[in-house]
């Protein structure tokens, strides 16, 4: 009777211990991430760490799914999906963000709306920038943090860009944000939407002239190998962003959430020190691949700033970002 009992309790305890393993493992949360881009950019090894990093501070029990090179669709494709519920993070452009989903962030396609680098880490880092990432939850989406990624610059293939009139009649590409067309518009270029992963076929065979990248994504995309000039111009500044599904982030314990948040800040200091680097050895290549690189003078780029003056004008006679623009544009550097 005793050795029946011992074998009974044994049978319970091991069943105990089968349906808690069960348990256990059922619990793991596990998130896609999508990146549009490939290789190694400081944004492609900023999501990596971010990954790892909530996998380690939630001891497993988040598992995120990096998926580089657009595998899942464009930026566009994946924000639907992320709304959708067909995955819960995604890494976008915020003028992609603005054009999908939430109106506010095309603020960022205002062309030399930063004055420096400084300037734009002030912003993203005070009460704009937090009031900025407030409005995306009136859309379903968590902003987690900005990324800074350089400006973006001019390349081409016909001729280098010093001022404005180097650009009349060129097809330049640019994204699908309508601030950015008419930014091409007014400095006299003949704007283009070619899907970023066709960039590189359209230059080699002359659909296009060129495009406008920061240098790491120009490095990344290998666009220097069919563009034979490229202009430091630097008309935008605009952060890439990791947003997540408001329903899923509603759904985060508080303890998660803390974890999340402080991952994300981790995430923006280690690509701003990747994209410090980037910049440097990014030229490097660059101009080593016989690609000729020119820095735009201050005297000329006040001349790009003065071509784009009335679409600043335009933006708050409408109040279309409500005051922001001003907001920004009165910060300290």
């Amino acid at each position: 009777m005793f050795k029946f009992k011992r074998l009974r309790l044994a049978f319970v305890l091991t069943i105990v211990m089968l349906l808690l393993l069960s348990m256990t493992s059922g619990a793991q949360k596990v998130f896609k991430l999508p990146h549009s881009h490939s290789g190694e950019t400081p944004t492609t090894l900023g999501c990596y760490y971010f990954a790892d990093r909530i996998e380690e501070l939630t001891d497993g029990e988040i598992k995120i799914e990096v998926f580089i090179g657009g595998v899942l669709g464009s930026e566009m494709e994946t924000m639907e999906q992320l709304l959708e519920g067909t995955i819960e993070m995604n890494r976008v452009s915020a003028t992609n963000l603005g054009e999908s989903v939430a109106p506010m962030m095309d603020i960022f396609g205002i062309p030399y709306l930063f004055k420096n680098e400084q300037h734009f880490l002030n912003v993203i880092h005070g009460d704009i920038g937090r009031e900025l990432a407030a409005t995306c939850e009136n859309y379903g989406v968590k902003l987690l943090t900005y990324f800074y990624t350089g400006s973006r610059s001019v390349y081409n293939k016909v001729r280098p860009i010093n001022t404005p009139d180097d650009l009349k009649g060129l097809k330049i590409r640019v994204m699908g944000s309508e601030l950015m067309i008419n930014t091409m518009k007014a400095l006299g270029a003949s704007p283009t939407t070619t899907a970023y992963s066709e960039v590189y076929s359209a230059l080699q065979t002359g659909v296009i002239d060129g495009g406008e990248n920061p240098p790491a994504s120009v490095v990344d995309m290998s666009f220097y190998e069919v563009a034979d000039y490229y202009s430091l111009n630097e008309h935008f500044t605009i952060p890439d962003v990791i947003v997540m599904s408001k329903e899923v982030w509603d759904d985060l314990e508080p303890l998660h959430k803390a974890i999340f948040l402080r991952v994300a800040r981790e995430t923006e200091i280690y690509v701003h020190e990747l994209v410090t680097k980037a910049l440097k050895e990014s030229l490097e290549i660059i101009e080593e691949s016989g690609t000729k690189v020119n820095t735009v003078s201050d005297e000329n780029k006040a001349l790009f700033i003065e071509k784009v003056k009335p679409i600043h004008e335009e933006l708050k006679a409408k109040g279309t970002f409500c005051g922001y623009i001003e907001r920004i544009q009165s910060i300290a550097e």
